[in-house]
């Protein structure tokens, strides 16, 4: 599922409409305009600068910024105008394997006249020693800053090796890009309570979280990618029972990644 805000079509059609007659003076003027480059990040990230003249609007081609993470972890980048034309800009950014022929996530439209984090953010779990190429597509100059934080995912690949959480305390999970593996969470109720489970994900597509426990039939929930950086609960009915509980969080395809927190109260 897209991350696409309601206008952001009617957006790009009315930057296009008012930058076409300049970039055009910019490309009879400039008969060899230049084209789109490649990037490179450092394993610690970096700022990408693609300009106007070598955007996609002007040049047709789509940049590619290469990255090697020295560790397991996830890469956040955030977007923002660097147009001399425009207060705002648009497009697209993916992710794909190093061959730039496998794509590993779903596509983030960003926007960033918008004040919503997830459509001015990506995140992407990546793993250690892997080469990865982010490909942009760009009405206009932009920015992009990158930040690599190295995360060490200590749940459970299966329920008999699930990781224990304690109440009120978070922990963070890293789905990597291309898998579509099982992280699985345990937590001991002690005496009745009412339960809530919550999931922040910044992730590139959604997930399903799955809980099951003495008092709990097992419940399936779609996490998709509208909650992007925002808390998800999920809150029992009434009170369940002493025992202990399980959480399972698994993506729905290999191209959904990135960074998450749980907890539970």
């Amino acid at each position: 599922m897209e991350r696409v805000s309601k206008s952001l079509f009617q957006k790009v059609v009315s930057f296009m409409l008012v930058t076409a007659m300049v970039f055009s003076a910019m490309v009879v003027m400039k008969p060899q305009a230049a084209s789109a480059a490649d990037f490179s990040l450092r394993a610690k990230g970096g700022t990408v600068l693609i300009t106007d003249e070598a955007c996609t609007y002007v040049t047709g081609e789509q940049s590619w910024i290469k990255y090697k993470a020295s560790a397991d972890g996830y890469l956040q980048l955030k977007f923002s105008s660097n147009s001399q034309l425009a207060s705002y800009v648009a497009g697209e950014v993916r992710l794909y394997d190093k061959n730039k022929s496998r794509l590993l996530s779903e596509v983030l439209t960003y926007d960033t006249s918008s004040t919503s984090a997830s459509l001015t953010t990506e995140c992407y779990g990546v793993k250690k020693g892997t080469t990865y190429y982010i490909n942009v597509l760009s009405v206009g100059g932009v920015r992009i800053n990158a930040t690599f934080k190295s995360v060490k995912d200590k749940s459970g690949t299966k329920k008999s090796k699930a990781l224990s959480i304690a109440k009120g305390k978070s922990t963070g999970g890293i789905i990597q890009a291309g898998t579509t593996k099982s992280h699985w969470y345990k937590f001991k109720i002690t005496k009745p309570q009412r339960l809530t489970f919550s999931i922040t994900p910044q992730l590139t597509g959604p997930v399903s979280l799955t809980i099951s426990g003495p008092d709990v039939k097992t419940n399936t929930f779609v996490v998709k990618s509208g909650t992007w950086g925002k808390k998800y609960g999920v809150k029992s009915d009434g009170k369940v029972d002493p025992g202990t509980y399980y959480a399972q969080v698994k993506p729905t395809s290999k191209i959904c990644n990135g960074y998450y927190k749980v907890s539970w109260k």
